[in-house]
C-alpha cells in the first residue's frame, strides 16, 4: 500500500518561542484547536498537499492519562529533557479505503475524546514507544478550511518528503519502516533527532529554523 502525506507535528512546551521560531521563518501560521481529553492544542501551516503543526500541553492531566499515555506526548513534548523524539507524522493511504478494516494489521487504535464515538485512530509507532516519531493513519481526504492562505516564503508549497534524522544508536522499529518503505517520509543517522521537511523539488535553498530541531528545503 502507497502512502501521501497528511500532516507532520513537532510538539513543543513553550508554543510562544516555536511559533516565533517558524513566523520568522516565512510560514504563515493559523490558531488551531484544543484536542479534549488529550491535553494538548496546536497551530497549523497549510500547505497545497498537506499541513504542519506545533503541538503544545494545555492539560498535565489528559496528557498523563491511561488513554493518551502510550503516545508519548507528555515525553515528546519535554522532549529536550527527556530525550524523547518530539515528532509525529500522520500518512494518509494513496488509494480510498473501504473502513479502517483495510488498514495493515500493525496499527493498534488510538480513541482519544475529541474522536467522535466508536471511531478511533490508527497508529502505527508501539504503543510507548518515545525514541521514534509517532506514525499514525488518517483515512479522510486533505483539505483546507475556507479562507486559508497557503503562501509561505512569498510563494504556494507542496510539501514533498520528510526526512526525521535521529541519534546513530537507535533505529526505527520494523512496523514504522515497513510504513516509510512506500511513503515520502525517510529516515538518516545524526547527532540527534532533527525533521527536515523539503517543499518542491528541495533544490533552490535551505534554513534551520533555530532553536527548533527543524530545518526546511524548498
Amino acid at each position: 500500500m502507497d502512502w501521501k502525506l497528511d500532516h507532520v507535528f513537532l510538539a513543543c512546551s513553550d508554543v510562544g518561542a516555536a511559533r516565533t521560531a517558524v513566523s520568522d521563518f516565512g510560514m504563515v501560521l493559523f490558531e488551531g484547536r484544543i484536542h479534549r481529553g488529550q491535553g494538548t492544542a496546536n497551530v497549523y501551516s497549510y500547505f497545497e498537499n498537506a499541513f504542519f503543526e506545533l503541538v503544545y500541553p494545555v492539560d498535565d492531566g489528559e496528557l498523563d492519562s491511561e488513554v493518551v499515555r502510550p503516545l508519548g506526548l507528555k515525553e515528546r513534548i519535554e522532549w529536550k529533557d527527556s530525550g524523547a523524539c518530539p515528532f509525529g507524522v500522520c500518512l494518509r493511504p494513496a488509494a480510498a479505503l473501504e473502513g479502517t478494516a483495510m488498514l495493515p494489521g500493525e496499527c493498534w487504535p488510538y480513541a482519544p475524546a475529541y474522536m467522535p464515538t466508536g471511531s478511533s485512530i490508527p497508529i502505527v509507532t508501539p504503543p510507548g514507544n518515545i525514541n521514534e516519531p509517532l506514525v499514525f493513519i488518517s483515512a479522510r481526504r486533505h483539505s483546507y478550511p475556507q479562507g486559508v492562505i497557503t503562501r509561505h516564503r512569498g510563494e504556494k508549497r507542496t510539501l514533498t518528503r520528510v526526512q526525521i534524522q535521529h541519534p546513530e544508536n537507535w533505529q526505527p522499529s520494523a512496523r514504522v519502516r515497513r510504513f516509510a518503505e512506500n511513503s515520502p517520509l525517510s529516515f538518516a543517522s545524526g547527532a540527534e533527532y532533527r525533521l527536515e521537511l523539503v517543499w518542491g523539488d528541495g533544490r533552490s535553498g535551505f534554513s534551520e529554523i533555530d532553536p527548533l530541531p527543524l530545518c526546511v528545503s524548498w
